[in-house]
Parts: structure tokens; C-alpha cells; sequence
């Protein structure tokens, strides 16, 4: 499965290759409308790679989901939308 992959243990050159794993991940969790397994995954893209959430559209756009269905947004969630540019 997925998120039984080490990402710490991908050379160090794959940055993109495991933000991207964190993404993919990210999505799926919103799919399932399990939201806090997705933030955690784009905290963890960013940490990784920041440019990935402020520059990929999939992630400002699951972003936009996530604030969309949340009635009141967590505080990493509202800093995770402010770093990609969804919230001013």
C-alpha cells in the first residue's frame, strides 16, 4: 500500500518523487473524506518540497476542498491555504 512507503528512506535527489507520493496520498484521503489523514499528507508534501503546495494545482485545489467542507478550519489547515495562495 502506499502509505506503507518509506519516504525518508528515498534518496535524497527524489524531493519531487515524494511530495508527489504525498499529494497522490493527500488526494485520496480527501476522497475518502478522511481530512485530517489529508492534511497531514500535504503538511508532509511541503515539508518535503514547499513549492509543491503553493505551485501544483491539485494540491490548491484539494486545499479548496478541504476549507470548503470544514465548518471551522484547523490551524494547520488555514496555514496550509494561506503558504498556497487559496486564503489572502
Amino acid at each position: 500500500m502506499a502509505t506503507e512507503v518509506d519516504t525518508e528512506a528515498m534518496p535524497a535527489g527524489l524531493q519531487g518523487r515524494r511530495s508527489r507520493l504525498h499529494l497522490d496520498l493527500a488526494w485520496a484521503q480527501t476522497q475518502a473524506k478522511n481530512d485530517m489523514e489529508a492534511i497531514f499528507h500535504l503538511q508532509q508534501a511541503e515539508r518535503v518540497a514547499p513549492e509543491s503546495i503553493r505551485y501544483h494545482t491539485i494540491a490548491r485545489e484539494l486545499v479548496r476542498e478541504l476549507l470548503k467542507r470544514s465548518r471551522k478550519p484547523t490551524p494547520a489547515l488555514t496555514a496550509i491555504a494561506t503558504r498556497a495562495g487559496v486564503l489572502a
